[in-house]
């Protein structure tokens, strides 16, 4: 053994130190790796494509929205039209009943115009309105107001009546001096 060629060992602290020592071939950690344009554009497109999820999710709710809303008032116009329909069965059906009880003949329209009433069975409805409008108003009127109205009368004609005694007695002095 003494004839062969010392082997040669490293000492025992690089051989700690290259166990430790990353290969060279092996890239450094991303923590400390500085951020490059690839990295940087990469980011970029992560955030703008998160934000287009949130876009495209807003959309489809408020769509969704919008899709109730519009079924809503389609059901809504549906019941309007039932209701109206009903309205109109209601309408033919009175006036098939009034015109049984009172037909709308030509003879009624003369009568009606003769009598100073509008040539309708609606313009007489309408005058009927009228003349209760007035009713209500005379009827309703203030009652001071009248009072008031009934004292100024009273008032005008003791004035009146005084004006009146004033010019006969006026008359009469100028008469029944000279005259006696």
């Amino acid at each position: 053994m003494s004839g062969a060629a010392p082997m040669h060992r490293p000492p025992p602290l690089q051989l700690l130190q290259q166990l430790h020592r990353p290969p060279v071939s092996a890239a450094p950690p991303p923590a400390h790796r500085p951020p490059t344009a690839c990295a940087r554009a990469t980011a970029c497109r992560e955030l703008s494509l998160k934000e287009a999820e949130m876009r495209c999710r807003a959309l489809k709710d408020a769509s969704a929205r919008a899709h109730a809303a519009v079924d809503q008032a389609a059901a809504d116009l549906s019941a309007a039209r039932s209701r109206a329909d009903g309205f109109k069965r209601a309408l033919e059906s009175a006036k098939a009943a009034r015109d049984a009880e009172a037909p709308d003949t030509p003879e009624l329209r003369a009568a009606l115009q003769a009598a100073g009433l509008p040539g309708s069975v609606e313009g007489v409805d309408e005058a009927v309105r009228d003349a209760e409008a007035e009713r209500d108003a005379i009827a309703n009127t203030n009652p001071n107001v009248l009072r008031e109205y009934n004292a100024r009368q009273q008032s005008i004609q003791n004035l009146s009546k005084v004006r009146r005694e004033r010019r006969v007695g006026r008359r009469g002095e100028g008469l029944g001096g000279g005259w006696m």
